[in-house]
């Protein structure tokens, strides 16, 4: 029993060492292709967040397009930090606010049971809605809009890229 024990702990130790050891992926470029937009910091270059567009990426350089200076080959040693963002949009929350919204707006229009409420005497029905259609044309009349002025709004998500070794130099990286 006590061999399987070492064996474990064996096997976690050298997991956990991998990333330190540079070890842990090949592909120094693993999710970077061309048009992504990364957010990097450089102090050779006095860069600290500065969000750029990949143009090309090996194992040891990333060429990055720069608004002010175009194109600019980075050896990986002098990054610090590397972000690369994972593009969305505001569909879902906006869509949740606008439901909601709608729920509300649909559960203060006024019902069979409300005095605003006429009776048409002629066709013998209410003028007004009940509870559940009133509530449901407020839900799609809130949610419906939410939904697609969502997809216009688009945010940047950012996503930490381990570095292994590649950059800041000769900090090393250990995470257990």
């Amino acid at each position: 029993m006590s061999g399987c024990i070492r064996i474990g702990v064996l096997a976690f130790c050298c997991l956990a060492m991998r990333p330190a050891l540079g070890l842990a992926q090949s592909d120094a470029c693993e999710g970077l292709t061309p048009e992504t937009r990364v957010r990097l910091s450089v102090p050779e270059r006095a860069w600290s967040g500065v969000v750029s567009s990949v143009i090309s990426c090996s194992d040891t350089e990333l060429v990055v397009f720069h608004r002010p200076d175009g194109n600019v080959r980075l050896a990986w040693p002098s990054v610090t930090r590397a972000e690369r963002s994972r593009r969305g949009d505001l569909r879902w929350p906006l869509f949740a606010v606008g439901a909601a919204a709608g729920l509300w707006l649909g559960s203060q229009l006024p019902t069979e049971n409300d005095e605003e409420c006429d009776y048409d005497y002629v066709n013998g029905t209410y003028d007004c809605f009940d509870r559940g259609t009133a509530m449901f044309l407020g839900l799609a009349i809130g949610a419906v809009p939410g939904y697609f002025g969502g997809m216009f709004i688009k945010i940047d998500r950012w996503e930490l890229m381990p570095l292994y070794g590649r950059g800041a130099g000769l900090l090393a990286r250990v995470s257990l």
